[in-house]
Parts: structure tokens; sequence; C-alpha cells
């Protein structure tokens, strides 16, 4: 009788451990599919405010007319809203599906120091962030404290369930 009762407790221990090591995995796994998911969110979200981005002229001065000067271009000190209509409180929220910036801002670098929170049925507030600098053309991880031809847009999500941020970069050329 002995021998069974080792044999079955040694049986029931193992079954315990098999058991336990499944949870294990499930439980990792999905994990890794909800913060695989709301990184995505967090890409999608970003790319549309390039997309959106990308819309806009290049520079106040360029809305309607060309120029052949860089001179001629918003300082780097002066990158962001041109205040009275541009200039409204941040963060950002969507009405009615627009994003007040989709309607009033009209140049890149309006979006610098911008700001927007979108909320998502399963993972709450994204908060969508943004910068605008000058670039050198021919390298544009290096920021230029004069006017160039290029500005790049860093763009970072972040959400209180991702361990991390997510952000993307895009370079505008004249």
């Amino acid at each position: 009788m002995s021998g069974n009762y080792i044999l079955t407790t040694g049986a029931l221990m193992l079954l315990g451990f098999f058991i336990l090591t499944n949870n294990t995995v499930i439980t990792r796994n999905a994990l890794l599919e909800q913060e695989t998911s709301y990184s995505l969110t967090a890409i999608a979200l970003a790319q549309s405010l390039i997309e959106e981005v990308k819309m806009k002229s290049f520079d106040e001065a360029t809305i309607s007319t060309a120029i052949s000067s860089t001179a001629l271009l918003t300082s780097p000190v002066l990158l962001g809203t041109d205040g009275g209509f541009e200039v409204f409180r941040s963060p950002d929220t969507e009405t009615g599906g627009i994003f007040r910036s989709t309607t009033i801002y009209d140049d890149v670098d309006d979006y610098n120091n911008y700001r927007r929170t979108v909320s998502t049925p399963t993972a709450g507030n994204f908060t969508v962030s943004s910068t605008v600098t000058y670039v050198d053309i021919n390298n544009p991880s290096s920021v230029s404290a004069a006017q160039t031809w290029a500005k790049k847009i860093t763009v970072t999500v972040t959400n209180t369930f991702m361990p991390d941020f997510v952000s993307l970069e895009y370079v505008f050329a004249y």
C-alpha cells in the first residue's frame, strides 16, 4: 500500500508542477499579446499624426508662396503655433471624431510641443506628443540651430499599460 501511496503522491506533485508551469506560460503569453496590441495601437497613432502633418505646408512662409532663402523660414526658437487662432488648450482631444489641430494648424512646425489624448475602448488613453526641429538635410539625425530646408518631427506615444514608449520620426524637405 505504501508503494501506491508514494506513486500517487509523486504523480500528483508532477501534475501540480505541470499545471503551474502551464498557467505561467499562458499568463506570459496573454501579457505579451496585450503589450503587442498596445504597441501596435501606439504605432498606428504615431503614424496617423505624421500623416496629418504631411498634409500641411512646410513653413508659415511657404503657405502661399515659394521661397528661395532659408532666412525667410520660421526661426528655430519660434517653432510652434503662430498664436491667436492656432492656440487652444492642450492636450488636444477629439470632438466629433476630429482633432482641432487637423483644421487649425497650417504648417509643419505648428506641431512643435503638440500633445493630444486619444481614448481607446480597450487600453484607455494614449498620449501622443510631438516635437519639430530643423535638421541637416544630409544628416537628419543632426539638429540644426539655424533654418534649413529640412524639418524633423518626432512623435512619441505613451500609455499606462505599455512598459515603454513608442517613438517615430519623419523628415520633411522643402
